[in-house]
């Protein structure tokens, strides 16, 4: 008995010394919890609309340039205005109101700054100024972010641009951009780049309480580029929509110029509504003088540009891909006037005025594994599926399958015409043509030796020379 209760007090002092332990543990975890309560404390967001200004902006002003402040609520005001430009420096939250802004430019933020609103046509961002950056990141603000807002004019634009973007590696997402000239710009050599673009949306008012604004005039949609020397590059752009329903864009609903490198599309729409304005869907150009577009590439993108504007137009490009792309509805699907090496791959064109593809001058074009067709809705055998200009050289129009996607006995002269002259050095081989074609099949004026020809044609074998 002796042994037994000296062996239970043991026992008990032990477990009195586990218990010990485990309170000074929680004593010490609940303490390190407290302190690091106390520092998130220090974070303080601080509410705009309690400072002094003569308007809002001068007020959120304020508030920025108060130490004490890590980020700023603008979310309380009703109707805020701002005659001088407001400058985001730290994180900015904004409120469901209309904000309008008159400086030049309206919101210009810095280096790690946050501008976030409530939603699409929730947040409104709009200016009175018909030439003024709306919002803008100047060179050197880097790894921002702008989401969740609507950014438009109140009055009728002749210049800037919604979203100036001249700092590189920023993210902007759930954007709508309304008529403002141009609607998303990176235009700084070895600066705008490295951004990424996600659900944004250009259009001309697609509902919701603020309408589109007073804008009225679209230059690009987006533009990359335009620089006299150097590069714009690798700006990525996914599940982009840009919708020509109201004003014209004067130039394309995507403007891709000299400098640009690097730039990348997927998933995304390019479309002239019926009722609204035809336009451009994507213009590679050659603005300053700069170097050509290059090492550009859109994947499962559509395109479609209205009656009168031909979808895609390549006037200077060093390589760009287009891949599982959809084009339909335009005047001519693609036009390529110059370029170095222009590549479609797979997806479709259909339902054009004049071409699918008219090859004007270009150096390596590729089109294949597409599906092509009712072409030449503007007058039956008139204008080809796809046209090669005389003399052009090195191309290939391989593995395409010509055929009328809806019955109509509106279809082209020829599904390939190539044009008397001395193209050489192409090859032509492996496209399905089952008859749907007025003329014929393939008409080749190329007088180059160095070809080849060879594709199944309805209604006898295929002949290969």
């Amino acid at each position: 008995m002796p042994n037994s209760s000296l062996k239970d007090q043991q026992r008990f002092h032990k477990i009195s010394f586990r218990l010990i332990v485990v309170g000074a543990c929680l004593i010490l975890s609940a303490q390190v919890g407290t302190t690091q309560t106390a520092h998130s404390s220090i974070l303080r967001a601080c509410d705009a609309s309690t400072y002094k200004g003569d308007d809002a902006g001068a007020q959120i002003n304020a508030a920025e340039a108060d130490a004490k402040c890590d980020s700023i609520d603008a979310s309380k005001f009703t109707k805020p205005a701002a005659a001088a430009t407001i400058k985001a420096l730290k994180p900015l939250l904004l409120g469901a109101y209309t904000f309008t802004t008159s400086g030049d430019p309206g919101i210009v933020l810095g280096a790690h700054s946050r501008l976030e609103g409530q939603g699409r046509n929730y947040t409104v961002v709009s200016t009175t100024s018909q030439t003024a950056d709306i919002i803008k990141l100047s060179p050197g603000a880097n790894f921002s972010y702008v989401g969740g807002l609507t950014i438009q004019a109140a009055v009728e634009r002749t210049g800037g641009a919604g979203l100036h973007i001249q700092g590189g590696n920023s993210i902007f997402r759930e954007i709508l951009i309304n008529p403002v000239w141009n609607g998303i710009a990176l235009d700084v050599h070895g600066s705008a780049g490295n951004n990424e673009f996600d659900s944004i949306q250009l259009s001309s008012g697609v509902g919701g309480l603020p309408g589109q604004g007073h804008g009225n005039a679209w230059n690009c949609g987006i533009l990359n580029g335009g620089i006299p020397k150097g590069t714009v590059a690798s700006n990525s752009f996914s599940h982009i929509k840009v919708v020509s329903t109201g004003p014209p864009f004067r130039d394309a609903m995507v403007c891709i110029l000299d400098g640009s490198d690097s730039i990348t599309f997927s998933d995304s729409q390019f479309v002239a509504n019926v009722g609204g304005s035809d336009a451009v869907a994507v213009h590679f150009e050659r603005t300053a003088n700069g170097n050509a577009p290059s090492w550009i590439k859109f994947t499962s993108s559509y395109f479609e540009s209205g009656a009168t504007k031909n979808a895609i137009v390549i006037d200077s490009v060093l390589t760009v891909d287009f891949d599982n792309c959809f084009e339909a509805s335009s005047l001519r699907g693609m036009v390529i006037n110059a370029a170095t090496r222009v590549a479609w791959y797979g997806g479709q064109f259909y339902n054009n005025r004049q071409e699918a593809v008219r090859l004007n001058a270009a150096e390596d074009f590729d089109l294949s594994e597409a599906r092509i067709g009712n072409s030449s809705q503007e007058a039956a055998n008139t204008f080809d599926d796809v046209f090669v200009s005389a003399g052009i050289s090195t191309f290939k129009v391989t593995g395409n399958t010509f055929k009328a996607i809806i019955p109509t006995r509106i279809l082209p002269k020829w599904n390939i015409g190539i044009a008397a002259g001395a193209s050489d050095h192409y090859v032509v081989t492996g496209n399905i043509m089952p008859g749907f074609y007025i003329t014929g099949p393939i008409s080749d004026g190329g007088t180059g030796p160095h070809k080849m020809i060879c594709n199944p044609i309805s209604g006898r074998a295929a002949t290969c020379r």
